[in-house]
């Protein structure tokens, strides 16, 4: 059976200057960068496969539901879109290895939120699911070590996936996010998938390696 090969996207964040990757981002509170050439490279690893591939910010916006997303062009695949309205940061995308209806709008951090959801709608294999996404914010100002780099006053959020089948929740999945001030999305982790409902499951995870702010 294909592997569902969930990707909650990878996001970062914002602030004016110049930094590079070596050095230690303390200039901004935000998640979210979106200056334009601000650039992040990831090295992601799911199963036996390693993906290195860098998201680079193109200062232009895409409306999606009404909403003025930035892209970000991905050099191993489609592009991202990132936006922060308010205290809310989101990420719009497909689940490669699935259809999913008009992409997926995740809502995936809330300044001054402890818990909140997200719903959404995907095609997998001929099937339609209604997922609903349970974030929490587990803990803050904390410190993490990534790819050799320490990242302090980091946000920690778990995520947990399900849909319901004839009124029967089922898991399908969860995953941790770290998240750095003035950098973005550092780790995360996370599994998915239920065979019960014909979903493979697929474990992966993904470390920040280089970033540089514009």
């Amino acid at each position: 059976m294909k592997k569902l090969l969930f990707v909650f996207g990878l996001c970062a964040l914002v602030f004016t200057g110049c930094k590079k990757s070596d050095d230690t981002a303390t200039a901004s509170s935000d998640f979210l960068i979106l200056t334009a050439g601000s650039n992040f490279t990831y090295q992601s690893v799911s199963g036996s496969t390693t993906t290195v591939f860098k998201l680079t910010v193109k200062g232009t916006d895409s409306t999606i539901n009404g909403k003025a997303y930035k892209v970000l062009t991905n050099s191993n695949g489609p592009n991202n879109y990132w936006l922060k309205s308010g205290t809310d940061y989101y990420r719009y995308g497909i689940f490669p290895g699935l259809t999913a209806a008009g992409g997926i709008e995740e809502l995936y951090l809330k300044d001054g939120s402890s818990s909140w959801t997200n719903n959404s709608t995907i095609s997998y294999m001929g099937s339609t699911y209604a997922v609903v996404g349970t974030y929490k914010i587990t803990e803050t100002g904390i410190t993490k070590t990534v790819a050799g780099k320490t990242y302090t006053g980091v946000t920690h959020v778990t995520v947990a996936l399900s849909t319901s089948i004839s009124v029967v929740s089922l898991s399908l999945g969860s995953g941790d996010f770290y998240y750095a001030p003035g950098v973005g999305l550092i780790n995360y982790t996370a599994t998915v998938g239920n065979a019960s409902v014909g979903i493979a499951t697929s474990a992966q995870s993904s470390d920040l390696i280089a970033y540089e702010i514009k």
